[in-house]
């Protein structure tokens, strides 16, 4: 079965290599000495918009991923004592965050609805998601963290992370993370961050194939 989650990353791993390709025709052009001063502009900041393009792939990606988690869960309306120690925990500190007395105070099948009152609330990873995040997400929900060798583990992330919050927040110029980074190290990066990413999101696939958000006997 393939996810929606899975189908959202293609079309986002699609637009990534097409823009890559449009960054790689702009480089040649400018080593030709074709290029004008303005256009060289262009080009620092075309290669530092890589990085927004591919944050978005990963937290995109990743939320969709949890999310779908939660939906498969709530649509099984698998009851509280059925499912792992770790997500126990979390459904716990959910519900204290999302249950409203009002709201919910009649409700009849509690052990079910309360593992779907403490996961209805959507998934916040604004600006935070690199391998460390992944991995902190892996110990509670109990997806793999089995990667390539050759995708370094997501360790690529961290820095996307940082280039992406860097230009969000003004710490840096477009042009000045332009000049940081260039095409052949923004293509190494990307290779390796959609390898790990597409690894990841398989994981999750089997994961929800194999119902593993349920408690072993």
């Amino acid at each position: 079965m393939t996810y929606d989650f899975e189908t959202d990353f293609q079309i986002r791993k699609q637009q990534v290599r097409h823009y890559l390709a449009i960054l790689v025709a702009i480089e040649k052009m400018t080593r030709a000495g074709r290029s004008t001063p303005r256009q060289n502009a262009r080009l620092l900041t075309a290669r530092a918009g890589a990085f927004l393009l591919l944050y978005n792939l990963v937290e995109a990606s990743m939320r969709s991923a949890i999310q779908e988690i939660h939906d498969r869960i709530a649509v099984d309306s698998v009851p509280f004592e059925a499912l792992t120690p770790s997500l126990k925990r979390e459904a716990m500190r959910r519900f204290k965050l999302a249950a409203d007395p009002e709201q919910h105070h009649g409700t009849t099948d509690l052990p079910s609805a309360f593992v779907a009152i403490a996961l209805e609330g959507g998934v916040d990873m604004a600006g935070n998601v690199d391998a460390r995040h992944i991995r902190a997400l892996s110990k509670v929900y109990g997806f793999s963290l089995d990667v390539p060798d050759h995708t370094w583990g997501g360790s690529d992330l961290v820095i996307i992370k940082s280039a992406r919050n860097d230009l969000a927040h003004g710490h840096v110029t477009f042009a000045d993370l332009g000049r940081d980074y260039g095409i052949d190290r923004i293509r190494e990066i990307s290779l390796r961050s959609l390898g790990y990413m597409r690894a990841i999101l398989g994981n999750v696939s089997i994961f929800l194939e194999q119902k593993r958000y349920l408690q072993g006997p």
